[in-house]
C-alpha cells in the first residue's frame, strides 16, 4: 500500500531522508511505497503518474530527491536470484547493496568487481541507473561493461528483459526511462588484495607516481586523500595515495588492507559529517590535466579527494564556496573534462549538459517514458 503524504488529522506529513539524498536537496514527496514482490510493483507504476526511483539514496546530484513524486523505495527487493558457479554469473534484485552481494560471493570464490566507497548503502540498480565506475575504473571499466542483461518495468506496468544491445538505454539514464528491477552480471574469481599508501608534500610527485603506477598491470586502483581530509583522518598533513595491488606486492595484507582501502570510505564519511554542509562534485581531466586543475580548486581552500587513476577528483564545496562551481566547471570544460564524471547529472548538473547531448536525452526519454512518468525534471 502506498503511504500518502497526509496524517489522520489531514496534515502533511514528511517522509524525512526519502525526501533527500547525499546532496542534502530537500524535495517533496506526495506518497511512498515499498514493494517486495513484482506483482506488487507493476500495479503501483500502472497506477501512479509521477515517480521517484531511489536506490541507497548516496548519490550526490539529487537523482533521488522527489518533486512532488511518490518515492518508490526498491531496497525491499534485494534477493540474490540465481548463481551459476561454472559460467560466472549472478543473477540479482536491484535492490541488493553491493557489500551485501560480494559478501555472498566471496563466501563462494567469487566476486563482482566494480568497486565504490558507499559499497554499504549503494544498490546495484542505482550503481546501473548511473552506470557507475567505481574506484577500479583503470581496471574493471563501469559498471555497463558487467551486465549481461538487465529487466525493467516501463511507464506501463509491463516488464521487458534487455539484452546488452540496449543496455544504454537504462544504464547512465538514471531512471528517467524505467525501472530496474533485476540483473544478471558477469563474475570474477576471488581475487587476493594487498595495498600500500604513500605519500608527499607536493601534488606534482603525487603524480608523477600516480603515471608510473598506470604501468603496472597489477594495480586496481589509485585514490588520493589531500592535505586537509588526511589531517582529519589522523594522518599526516600530506598528500596521501592509497594504492591497490592485485598482486602480493602491497605491504598491508589482511585486516591492515581493509584498514587502508577503508580510508577513502572514512574521507567521505569525514565531509559528510561535518557540522558545515559540503557539495560534492565529480569533475574529470586527463592525467596531464589533473595537477593543474587540482592546484586551482585547492587555492580556494577546498578539500578534495579523488579517484586519480582515471582523473576523476571530488573537491568538496563548502556552502559559503558553492558560488564557485559555474565557474570552475567552465574551468573543467576548458580543460576539455567533464563535470560528471561519477556521479551522473541529476538535479544538480542540467544546467551544464550540453545542447546536442540534450537533444539525444529528450528524444530517448520521449520513446521509453512518453508518460513522462519516471524521475521527472531529472537529466533534462
Amino acid at each position: 500500500m502506498v503511504e500518502n503524504n497526509k496524517t489522520k488529522k489531514g496534515k502533511k506529513k514528511s517522509f524525512g531522508k526519502f525526501e533527500k539524498d547525499n546532496s542534502n536537496i530537500k524535495g517533496k514527496a506526495i506518497g511512498y511505497f515499498k514493494p517486495k514482490a513484482m506483482q506488487e510493483l507493476k500495479e503501483f507504476v500502472k497506477k501512479n503518474q509521477r515517480i521517484c526511483i531511489r536506490g541507497g539514496g548516496t548519490g550526490f546530484v539529487g537523482g533521488a530527491v522527489p518533486l512532488e513524486d511518490v518515492v518508490l523505495d526498491m531496497t525491499g527487493m534485494g534477493e540474490i536470484i540465481n548463481l551459476d558457479i561454472d559460467r560466472r554469473m549472478v543473477e540479482v534484485d536491484a535492490g541488493i547493496t553491493l557489500e551485501d552481494l560480494n559478501n555472498y560471493l566471496v563466501a563462494r570464490g567469487l566476486e563482482f568487481p566494480i568497486k565504490v566507497f558507499s559499497e554499504k548503502e549503494a544498490t546495484l540498480g542505482g550503481m546501473i541507473a548511473t552506470n557507475a565506475p567505481g574506484i577500479r575504473f583503470m581496471k574493471y571499466g563501469r559498471i555497463g561493461e558487467w551486465i549481461n542483461w538487465i529487466e525493467v518495468v516501463n511507464s506501463a506496468g509491463e516488464v521487458e528483459r534487455k539484452s546488452r544491445v540496449d543496455l544504454t538505454d537504462y544504464a547512465g539514464m538514471e531512471g528517467t526511462t524505467g525501472v530496474i528491477t533485476k540483473a544478471n552480471l558477469k563474475l570474477i574469481p576471488k581475487v587476493e588484495r594487498t595495498a600500500k599508501i604513500f605519500s608527499s608534500e607536493y601534488i606534482q610527485e603525487i603524480m608523477e607516481k600516480v603515471k608510473e603506477l598506470r604501468q603496472n598491470p597489477f594495480v586496481s586502483a589509485i585514490e588520493l586523500i589531500d592535505k586537509r581530509i588526511s589531517e582529519s583522518l589522523s594522518l599526516p598533513f600530506r598528500y596521501h595515495l592509497i594504492i591497490e595491488y592485485e598482486s602480493a606486492e602491497g605491504n598491508l595484507t589482511g585486516q591492515k588492507y581493509s584498514d587502508a582501502m577503508n580510508l577513502v570510505y572514512l574521507a567521505y564519511n569525514v565531509i559528510l559529517n561535518k557540522e558545515t554542509r559540503y557539495k560534492i562534485e565529480d569533475f574529470r581531466v586527463i592525467l596531464d590535466r589533473f595537477d593543474k586543475l587540482f592546484t586551482y580548486i585547492e587555492s580556494y581552500d577546498i578539500p578534495i579527494f579523488a579517484s586519480v587513476s582515471f582523473g576523476l577528483m571530488h573537491p568538496c564545496f563548502p556552502e559559503d564556496k558553492e558560488n564557485l562551481i559555474p565557474e570552475i566547471a567552465n574551468v573543467v570544460k576548458r580543460m576539455c573534462g567533464t563535470i560528471n564524471g561519477g556521479y551522473g547529472i541529476g538535479l544538480t548538473k542540467r544546467t551544464f549538459v550540453d545542447i546536442n547531448d540534450r537533444k539525444l536525452l529528450v528524444n530517448m526519454k520521449k520513446r521509453l517514458d512518453p508518460v513522462n512518468k519516471f524521475n521527472a525534471g531529472k537529466i533534462i
